[in-house]
């Protein structure tokens, strides 16, 4: 949807989220994030451009998150919530040649205000949160892809086998992880849940 606004005030289109926000992916703000947008949208999107049974990016999310320090729990959450406004792009578009600078810079720049948000860094992540979750990819691979050579190298995955969760149940667990996480910093990072 295009903006009704100048250019000056807000650029590109913008799309309405869940809570009823007008999200400019283009030019996003801090005061346009939310939880139950993010929650939502991971929930009910899934992996690997929903090439395997039902499994979401929420339930990838909290998968990692028990891999990582408590400390790295909330970056480990929400490591992939840009796609919550971008969508799961599979790797063979989101790292090739056509689409890589440019989807990059869009996603570097949300992962830069959702990080914001809720008071924590995304981009980089930390070294310990991406081997969670290559350590993941690793698993999901294991479990949820038909067998086949990959061209790149994964950790050893973990070993508990991945049991799929529906949206519903993959809401919630991520909603109270993350917010278990944030602990009383809402009001401090001005994020509403």
């Amino acid at each position: 949807m295009k903006g009704t606004g100048t250019m000056a005030e807000r650029m590109g289109d913008w799309m309405q989220t869940r809570s009823g926000v007008r999200f400019y992916v283009e030019d996003p703000r801090v005061e346009d994030v939310r939880l139950e947008d993010i929650v939502f949208a991971l929930s009910n999107l899934t992996r690997f451009t929903g090439h395997t049974e039902f499994y979401s990016v929420a339930q990838h999310s909290v998968h990692v998150s028990e891999l990582v320090p408590r400390e790295l729990e909330l970056q480990a959450l929400l490591h992939d919530a840009a796609e919550a406004y971008c969508g799961d792009m599979g790797r063979p578009l989101k790292h090739g040649a056509a689409l890589r600078v440019v989807f990059a810079g869009i996603e570097e720049r949300l992962l830069d205000v959702i990080g914001e948000a809720f008071g924590v860094r995304l981009w980089p992540l930390d070294a310990l949160v991406t081997e969670a979750d290559l350590r993941m990819v690793a698993t999901e691979k294991r479990d949820l892809l038909l067998p086949m050579e990959w061209d790149r190298e994964l950790p050893a995955g973990r070993v508990e086998r991945i049991e799929c969760w529906d949206p519903w149940t993959a809401r919630g667990v991520f909603k109270g992880r993350i917010e278990a996480a944030m602990g009383l910093r809402w009001q401090a990072v001005g994020c509403r849940p």
